[in-house]
């Protein structure tokens, strides 16, 4: 059976009496209230003396009475206070378990961000090579300017990467420590309020917070991974042209010098001939 505070119309639980914000107190009358409520109920009546919101007698505060009570637990306490605690534990556990996969994840695309990224540092130093050979062709050293800068911009990009991946490693050892202290296993019902209350408040929003950002982060990482391959397959396709037609007006070259030649040789032949054909006349 529960009592009712008729005033807020809430039960007056009284196995909550330990709480000294929730008290039990009754008037003169014999009525019993919320403390809190019926001194309000007083306060807000306008008259002195007030009146029960019950019977309608006559009360002040002083016939305010606090209550208390001898409370004998009952036979199934500990099954419930054991069904309680075995409800924490479940939930922290199936949070743990959410949590472990997401940082799985994360490794997962950590992992694949690093090839990546290897896999870019590679071809910028091929490109750096091809660079410096094709700058020693004077026809292409001004636009092979150009393109040194743009290296340099892209390989900017690359160290903003490597800091971004180490921020990701900061992050994850953190998740792991506070993922850590939670499976400490508490042993009193105290310690598991405690830390429900702490990873509420601290650690879950900041690994929450965190996932966020490293899945933001982890798509600008991409982007800029795909658009530094793109150029470096820009600037490679580029120089292997620039390469073929080099390669292309060389012998053109030498095919011009030869043909320069042969006159003077066919004048030199043709002047013997000529002497003497004119000598009988």
């Amino acid at each position: 059976m529960n009592v009712q505070c008729t005033i807020c119309t809430d039960a007056v639980n009284i196995f909550k009496e330990g709480n000294e914000t929730v008290t039990t107190s009754a008037l003169s009358c014999g009525h019993v209230f919320h403390s809190d409520c019926i001194v309000r109920w007083i306060d807000q009546s306008g008259r002195q003396p007030g009146t029960c919101p019950q019977c309608r007698s006559i009360v002040t505060k002083k016939n305010i009475l606090r209550l208390f009570f001898d409370l004998v637990p009952s036979e199934n306490y500990q099954d419930e206070k054991i069904n309680e605690l075995k409800k924490v534990v479940q939930f922290l556990r199936g949070r743990l378990s959410r949590e472990t996969q997401i940082n799985s994840e994360l490794r997962e695309q950590n992992s694949v961000l690093e090839l990546n990224l290897g896999s870019a540092l590679k071809n910028s130093d091929v490109l750096k090579e091809k660079l410096i050979i094709a700058q020693r062709n004077p026809v292409l050293r001004a636009l092979m300017v150009r393109q040194s800068l743009e290296l340099t911009t892209k390989s900017k990009e690359l160290d903003d990467a490597k800091q971004e991946i180490e921020k990701l490693r900061r992050k994850r050892t953190l998740m792991t420590r506070a993922w850590n202290r939670s499976l400490n296993g508490p042993s009193t019902d105290n310690e598991v309020r405690d830390l429900l209350a702490e990873l509420d408040r601290n650690d879950m929003a900041l690994l929450f917070l965190s996932i966020k950002k490293d899945r933001e982060e982890l798509s600008r990482c991409q982007a800029e991974l795909s658009r530094c391959q793109d150029e470096a397959r820009r600037l490679k396709q580029y120089l292997s042209e620039a390469q073929n037609l080099n390669e292309i007006s060389e012998p053109n070259s030498v095919g011009q010098s030869t043909s320069s030649s042969n006159p003077s040789v066919e004048g030199t032949m043709a002047g013997p001939s000529n002497g003497p054909s004119q000598a009988p006349l």
